[in-house]
């Protein structure tokens, strides 16, 4: 997954419309955050789905705030695993199979 710190500051030229995202609501307010990210991606026209324990795409049952990461994050985790392991691709070493990514991602340590 991608911050949304990084997603709104970071390199938004790695985005790209063949892409799909699913954008987590967080449990409080965040100034408009995420709404700005899920807006950016709609110009992009890149596929997002929420989550959260609102009325949301992907909806999961509202916890206690110390409890929402095992009925949120770690669900999303196990299906980005899954997706991976039927592509055949590896969410933990995202580029360091291809060049130059591999070679620099060795040498450098960021």
């Amino acid at each position: 997954g991608m911050p949304i710190e990084l997603a709104l500051h970071g390199p938004p030229a790695a985005l790209r419309k063949d892409m799909a995202a699913i954008t987590i609501t967080p449990a409080g307010d965040d100034a408009g955050r995420t709404a700005t990210l899920r807006a950016f991606l709609g110009d992009m026209r890149i596929t997002a789905l929420t989550c959260g324990d609102a009325d949301e795409d992907l909806a999961f049952y509202p916890v206690p705030p110390l409890v929402r990461p095992l009925v949120s994050i770690v669900p999303l985790q196990r299906l980005t695993a899954e997706v991976a392991r039927k592509l055949g691709a590896n969410p933990d070493r995202a580029h360091r199979e291809s060049e130059p990514w591999g070679s620099a991602m060795v040498r450098h340590q960021l």
